[in-house]
């Protein structure tokens, strides 16, 4: 964490993006074509030779990204505004794909939706992907369902409450995970073989519940070791890296050669590529949970990302449910968001815990020591301090379901500043889970 005497700030920076005159809604036909609206001509997805040249610089995709993420916001704000209109219940999500163009997945393929989307003001290109998705608000209402219902067999558990029946499963550490691309939940379990995952899986429906439309599988077949439910790696908890407290940002993805790597996201500066982090008080409990492979501490992102040895997990669920740090948070987040003015921002981290403040700006730019970073999300009073760089800061997006903006980056008595989720999945080449 920086102190304001580290930072100049060098005023707001207000992009003004105007990618094209006028969005073209692309609809397409299946998941690997594209069907232009405005004259009909198929593509591959595969080839981008018409999408993103080689004289395309880091900035400019930046741009694309970012001003397709508001995009996306503008839609969610839309449909938060209409939820009386035919797209409401038709629509199961939207993400951005490798072209960093807003995708949108419909059920209906009447024109009233595609007249409906064409009422947003978009500043980019939008595309179309036609399906049996369903309802995302109802798929998120499922999700939140679930989640509750786990958290209150691990808060059990771990107060010494819990059956042996929900110990028992609380053992093979069930978790939720959201698929974007199909608007889709599955439930894991960690089990060593097929038998085991059978028993774990029949728990699971015993307790929590056997939801159609969810898919339930093992995560692992090794020996997991670590005790994630009672000792676990929550978002905005303290870790140490290098020797130096931070906390824990949000949950993140990496992909390498067709391999996924689970893991968290964390702050860069005082920290360096394979780095070994660490949980515990002290040197007598302190547990390695992974290392940092991912890392840029240079404009426009601050940020690491831990790829989390074999066998540990992070929670969806944020450490800290208020100012004081008394109890664990019944907030999750499972998805990240471009930051708005106005927004309502909580921020987890161990040394102030849960704090909360309101955006705004999302374009502060300034110096961080003697590095230059010229677009963070910035909140006018001091709600992080020492220790909480990298904490997650997110909002509600419904119930107790949130969403990742950022990590903490610095701040002092009159402002806090913090990374831009967006910009650091993009740099560090990572996917929110």
């Amino acid at each position: 964490m920086w102190n304001k005497r580290q930072i100049e700030i060098l005023g707001m920076i207000l992009l003004t993006i105007s990618l094209c005159s006028a969005s073209v809604i692309t609809v397409a036909a299946k998941p690997d074509i594209r069907i232009l609206a405005s004259r009909i001509r198929a593509e591959f997805e595969t080839d981008k030779a018409d999408e993103q040249g080689p004289g395309d610089s880091e900035d400019e995709v930046l741009l694309k990204w970012q001003a397709a993420s508001r995009d996306g916001d503008k839609l969610y704000q839309y449909l938060e505004q209409h939820k009386d209109g035919e797209i409401y219940d038709q629509y199961g999500g939207h993400y951005l794909n490798e072209d960093h163009q807003l995708t949108v997945l419909l059920s209906c393929q009447s024109q009233t939706c595609i007249h409906e989307l064409q009422q947003i003001d978009f500043e980019t290109d939008v595309i179309v992907r036609y399906g049996e998705f369903g309802s995302y608000f109802k798929t998120m209402e499922l999700l939140q369902e679930i989640n509750s219902k786990i958290s209150g067999i691990n808060i059990s558990v771990v107060n010494g409450k819990g059956t042996a029946a929900e110990k028992e499963l609380m053992a093979y550490y069930p978790c939720t995970h959201y698929d974007h691309l199909s608007n889709r939940i599955s439930v894991s379990v960690s089990a060593y073989n097929e038998e085991t995952t059978e028993y774990a899986l029949k728990l699971f429906k015993e307790l929590v519940g056997d939801y159609a439309g969810v898919s339930y599988y093992s995560c692992t077949k090794e020996d997991v070791t670590f005790e994630f439910y009672s000792t676990g790696i929550y978002l905005g908890q303290k870790i140490e890296v290098n020797g130096s407290n931070y906390s824990t940002g949000y949950r993140a993805i990496r992909t390498r050669d067709g391999v996924s790597y689970w893991g968290l996201v964390t702050s860069a500066h005082g920290n360096w590529k394979d780095d070994i982090a660490y949980i515990g008080d002290s040197p007598s409990n302190r547990i390695q949970i992974g290392t940092i492979k991912e890392w840029r501490f240079s404009d426009p992102i601050d940020a690491a990302f831990i790829q989390l040895d074999s066998g540990n997990y992070a929670s969806q669920y944020v450490k800290y449910s208020n100012s004081t740090g008394s109890t664990t948070s019944t907030h999750f987040v499972t998805t990240s968001t471009t930051a708005s003015v106005g927004n309502l921002l909580y921020k987890s981290g161990y040394a102030t815990y849960r704090t909360s403040g309101t955006i705004s700006s999302v374009n502060t730019a300034g110096y961080i020591g003697i590095h230059y970073f010229s677009s963070m999300i910035a909140v006018p009073e001091a709600i992080a301090t020492y220790g909480d760089s990298g904490g997650i800061s997110y909002k509600i997006i419904s119930g107790n379901t949130g969403a990742a903006l950022g990590i903490v980056e610095a701040g002092d008595n009159d402002i806090t500043l913090f990374m831009k989720a967006p910009d650091i999945n993009m740099y560090l080449n990572l996917s929110t889970y």
